[in-house]
C-alpha cells in the first residue's frame, strides 16, 4: 500500500503521522486481508511509535453503518438470486443504492463471490469475493470486460471491483458477471452449476 511505502520511506515518529499511516494501511489491505509480513513489521512498529492499540486505531477505522446502508441492505435482500458452482455460492441482486455495502454484506452472509448492480443515473456493479478464492478468480478482470459491456469501465482489486456505464444493459451484465466467475471457477474445478431454491 501507499502508506506502507511511506513508512518505510519516511520513518516517522510523531503521532499524528503514524496514525494517519495506520489507518492508511487498514485501509489499503482491507483490515489486512492483502498484507505481508512487511505490512505487519510496518503496523508493529507504528503502534508502539503512537502509543496507541491495535484495538483504538480499529476503532477510528471502522466506518460505522449508516441506516440507509442497513435499511437498503434488508430491502435489497428481496432480489438475491445465488447459484452454487461447486464448493462456492455466486450471488447476485439488485439494489436501489449502496450496491458495494450489500455486495460486501452477501460474502459476509455467506457468498464466496457477490455481484450487485444499481441503476442510479448510470449502472453500477459492485463485486466482492472471500479470500479464500484469491488466485482462482480475478474479480478486477470480471469488472473490466463487464464495463464494456456496460459502454462504461470496470476496474477494482482482485477482491473487490466495480464498474460502471449504460443502464440499458445492467441484468445482462450481472449474467455476465456470472458466466465469467463461472469460466475462471471451472477452469480450475470441474463441476457443474445448480440453481440455489429458497
Amino acid at each position: 500500500s501507499t502508506c506502507e511505502m511511506l513508512y518505510f520511506m519516511l520513518h516517522p515518529s510523531d503521532r499524528i503521522s503514524c496514525m494517519s499511516l495506520l489507518l492508511g494501511i487498514i485501509s489499503d489491505s482491507a483490515y489486512f486481508k492483502s498484507a505481508s509480513s512487511r505490512t505487519f513489521e510496518a503496523v508493529a512498529s507504528l503502534l508502539e511509535r503512537s502509543g496507541l492499540s491495535y484495538s483504538q486505531i480499529a476503532s477510528l477505522a471502522a466506518a460505522p453503518e449508516t441506516l440507509d446502508e442497513r435499511v437498503e441492505s434488508l430491502r435489497s435482500c428481496q432480489s438475491v438470486t445465488a447459484d452454487r458452482m461447486g464448493q462456492c455460492i455466486v450471488a447476485t441482486a439488485m439494489a436501489k443504492s449502496h450496491e458495494a455495502h450489500f455486495a460486501d454484506a452477501l460474502v459476509h452472509l455467506g457468498a464466496d463471490i457477490s455481484f450487485v448492480g444499481c441503476a442510479g443515473e448510470e449502472a453500477r456493479i459492485s463485486a466482492r469475493m472471500r479470500e479464500s478464492l484469491r488466485g482462482r478468480v480475478r474479480l478486477d478482470r470480471i469488472m473490466f470486460e463487464v464495463g464494456k459491456v456496460l459502454g462504461g469501465s470496470g476496474s477494482g482489486h482482485e477482491l473487490a471491483a466495480g464498474a460502471t456505464g449504460g443502464r440499458e444493459n445492467l441484468r445482462a451484465a450481472l449474467g455476465i458477471c456470472v458466466k465469467l466467475a463461472e469460466q475462471q471457477l471451472l477452469a480450475t474445478e470441474r463441476s457443474r452449476i445448480k440453481r440455489i431454491e429458497w
